[in-house]
C-alpha cells in the first residue's frame, strides 16, 4: 500500500479546491470549515456530501448550512493516508456531484 507524502497530499488538495471552487474558509487542528459556490442553496447535494461524509472512519461529523453553502468538518486524519483511500474518496465526492447536476464535463 502507497501512502502520500505531505507535499503530496497538499497538492491532490489544491486540485480537489480548484475542480469543486472549494475555499478554506478556517481550519484547526481536527476542524475544517469549506465553502463552494456549488453548495450555495444546493440542499440535495449538502445532503449527499454530508451522508457520504459521515461513512468515512476518519471523519467525526460533518454539519452543513446550505444557505451558505459551507461544510464544517471534525476529523481525525492518521499521519500516514492511503492514497487508494484518498483517490476512492475523490471519486465518491466526484460522483455526487455529477449526480447532483455540477461538474457534468
Amino acid at each position: 500500500m502507497r501512502f502520500f507524502t505531505l507535499l503530496e497530499l497538499k497538492e491532490q488538495a489544491l486540485r480537489i479546491q480548484k475542480r469543486y471552487k472549494i475555499q478554506l474558509l478556517s481550519a484547526i487542528k481536527g476542524r475544517a470549515r469549506l465553502s463552494s459556490p456549488y453548495w450555495k442553496g444546493n440542499d440535495l447535494l449538502l445532503n449527499d456530501l454530508s451522508n457520504y461524509l459521515e461513512t468515512i472512519d476518519e471523519i467525526k461529523s460533518v454539519h452543513t448550512t446550505p444557505l451558505i453553502g459551507t461544510i464544517t468538518i471534525q476529523y481525525l486524519i492518521p499521519k500516514e493516508f492511503p492514497l487508494d483511500r484518498i483517490l476512492e474518496i475523490e471519486k465518491a465526492v466526484d460522483a455526487i456531484h455529477r449526480k447532483r447536476g455540477v461538474l457534468n464535463e
